[in-house]
């Protein structure tokens, strides 16, 4: 949300520097349809140069002297980008040179007086309480002390709120284990993994644990550690670390997604109260056994949770476990095979999507046991978890449904409901959900 909005200012900053140059070298705005072109074109071109120069670095955003730097060169770039343009359309000519010398100073002080000005807004709040970053830490005991004690004296609103050290009579596992348990009423920000030269053989292993979390997760390396050139791409407390994992959808999205869930839940089941009461009824009239059948399964961070469904087999008291459905179950029930076929059976889900442990559209959630096997196949199966599950997905809606055959069909499931999280926006979810509607009364693998 900090870098949304110092991008919004660096915007409006550019727009009154070009604003104010003009009214200074001609006394008024009325300015000329190429002029206000090129005005109303500056910003786009700048910020994305001041993207490409790291002026929006997570960490480093509102330090003077990288800003200065960034923005410097940034400039530069744009400068030379736009006179490129004037060049190529023979429209340099209608532009005063003045106004252009003018521009550039007076939007570089608005830019560095914007950065300055939110810099000391989010420091008056952060020293309220308000807006601080909470981190976890795992790693070497000596590390995470140089850790504390760098954050204790640089105030830049991060709390430690979970410490795990690692020991040599324990497993990677069981350190992650021990994170996860005192990370699950602190809920963390982000994730720090501090480690020195002999532990960089434990570092892969440790971020695939961590890759169920829904956090950022940052590699703090001891410097006698870093064996190879690499560019730094965040910072904590002043000191280097490199970021091997973002939090998926941050700041604006994150809302953006729970409003679209919730309000769309509401909607849902308002709509579909009447289908759903008449498939009660259906299901009552056609065997005897609740309405309602609860099935525990991972979810979001690999929690467990319980899922709601319409029953659609027998109900046996007596059995002990449940075997994964196959095609032509002599278990299903007459409405039940209606239900499966038509996946109407899903529509209690929306209640789980009401509380807020599932998602009108995300990856799909697994049995327990099953998503212990899956993970088990392949490292890349917790990235999935970091959002939570959804009633339908990206995958199910490009035919991967059904029954996992192989480890090839896992990993395709995985590819789509990876390129689903980094790419999401509600006009996906949207063609998603309308593409879900298509699908069921003419999807084969449903069954």
């Amino acid at each position: 949300m900090l870098i949304g909005l110092v991008k919004l200012f660096d915007i409006v900053a550019i727009l009154m520097g070009g604003g104010l140059a003009f009214v200074l070298r001609h006394g008024s705005l009325s300015m000329s349809p190429l002029q206000t072109g090129l005005l109303l074109i500056s910003p786009p071109v700048l910020s994305f140069w001041f993207h490409v120069f790291g002026a929006y670095s997570s960490g480093r955003i509102l330090n003077s002297a990288h800003s200065m730097n960034a923005l410097a060169i940034g400039g530069l770039a744009g400068g030379v980008t736009l006179m490129t343009l004037g060049y190529a359309t023979k429209t340099s000519g209608e532009f005063s040179r003045v106004w252009l010398m003018l521009w550039v100073p007076l939007s570089l002080l608005l830019l560095v007086f914007g950065r300055a000005a939110i810099g000391a807004a989010s420091a008056h709040l952060k020293s309220a309480g308000i807006g601080r970053r909470r981190i976890a830490i795992i790693g070497r005991m000596d590390l995470i002390e140089t850790i504390r004690r760098r954050i204790d004296l640089t105030p830049d609103g991060t709390d430690i709120v979970a410490v795990v050290a690692l020991s040599l009579d324990s497993q990677i596992s069981d350190h992650v284990a021990a994170l996860r348990t005192a990370c699950a009423d602190t809920d963390p920000h982000g994730i720090v993994v501090a480690v020195g030269g002999q532990d960089i053989s434990d570092v892969e292993r440790m971020i695939v644990d961590l890759s169920s979390f829904d956090t950022d997760i940052d590699l703090f390396l001891e410097y006698s550690a870093i064996r190879w050139p690499f560019e730094t791409t965040d910072t904590l407390a002043g000191m280097p670390v490199l970021r091997v994992m973002n939090r998926p959808w941050r700041g604006v999205a994150s809302v953006l997604k729970a409003i679209e869930d919730r309000v769309g839940a509401v909607v849902l089941l308002v709509v579909l109260a009447p289908l759903m009461g008449l498939i009660a009824a259906a299901i009552k009239l056609d065997s005897s056994g609740p309405i309602l059948y609860a099935q525990r399964r991972s979810g979001w961070r690999d929690r467990e949770f319980t899922v709601y469904k319409f029953r659609t087999m027998r109900h046996d008291p007596t059995e002990q476990v449940m075997t994964t459905t196959i095609r032509n179950d002599p278990r299903v029930t007459r409405i039940g095979r209606l239900l499966r076929r038509t996946s109407l059976d899903e529509l209690p889900q929306l209640f789980n999507v009401l509380t807020g442990s599932m998602s009108l559209v995300g990856p799909r959630p697994h049995e327990v046991f099953h998503s212990q096997g899956l993970a088990a196949i392949t490292d890349s199966y917790l990235w999935r978890t970091r959002v939570r599950p959804g009633m339908t997905g990206w995958a199910q809606v490009n035919g991967c449904r059904g029954e996992i055959t192989s480890a090839e069909d896992l990993e395709q499931r995985i590819a789509y409901d990876l390129f689903y999280i980094e790419n999401w926006s509600i006009m996906f979810d949207v063609m998603i959900l309308a593409r879900s509607l298509a699908l069921c009364f003419r999807d084969s693998k449903a069954y």
